[in-house]
C-alpha cells in the first residue's frame, strides 16, 4: 500500500473541517494559486509543508473554539 503524501493528508483534514485553499492563503498572506501549487507539488518551499499544516491546525482550533462557544 502506498504511503499517503502530506498533501493528501492535509487535504483530507481540510475536507473534514470545511477549510478551503482561500482560508489557508489568507492565513499565510499568499495567493490561492500559490497555495494550490504547493499542494500539487509544482512549487516546493523549504517550510511550505510546516506552514500549511500549522495554518490548517490553527483554523481547526479556532473553529472548534467558536463552535464550543456558540
Amino acid at each position: 500500500m502506498a504511503e499517503m503524501t502530506w498533501q493528501a493528508e492535509v487535504k483530507g483534514l481540510m475536507y473534514r473541517y470545511g477549510i478551503m485553499n482561500k482560508d489557508i492563503a489568507e492565513r499565510l498572506g499568499l495567493s490561492e494559486g500559490y497555495v494550490a501549487k504547493l499542494f500539487t507539488g509544482k512549487y516546493e518551499v523549504k517550510d511550505g509543508e510546516d506552514r500549511i499544516r500549522t495554518a490548517v491546525d490553527d483554523i481547526i482550533r479556532e473553529r472548534s473554539i467558536a463552535n464550543a462557544e456558540g
